[in-house]
């Protein structure tokens, strides 16, 4: 277990589906918009989960944001999300 102010050893997994469920969500349109700066949703561990369910996902890496994305980057964070909506619509 870590200690107040170490960082703990990334063991997260997220739950594992039948392989239909895992190919239906695949399916779906997915983002992710990350703040690189965030010390609760550390990057190096989250985002490769998120890769792995939804490979063919883009990923927006922002290097100034933290966990308050809305409140690090708000102008960034609504363009990224109307590119995604304009992205996907049509699916």
């Amino acid at each position: 277990m870590a200690r107040p102010g170490e960082v703990g050893s990334g063991t997260l997994r997220f739950e594992e589906g039948t392989a239909s469920a895992v190919e239906q969500l695949r399916e779906k349109p997915a983002t992710a918009i990350w703040g690189m700066r965030d010390p609760t949703l550390m990057a190096k561990y989250l985002l490769p989960l998120f890769q792995e369910s939804f490979p063919d996902a883009p990923i927006s890496c922002l290097t100034q944001a933290s966990h308050y994305l809305y409140e690090d980057a708000p102008e960034t964070i609504g363009l990224l999300i109307r590119q995604f909506i304009e992205l996907t619509r049509a699916i």
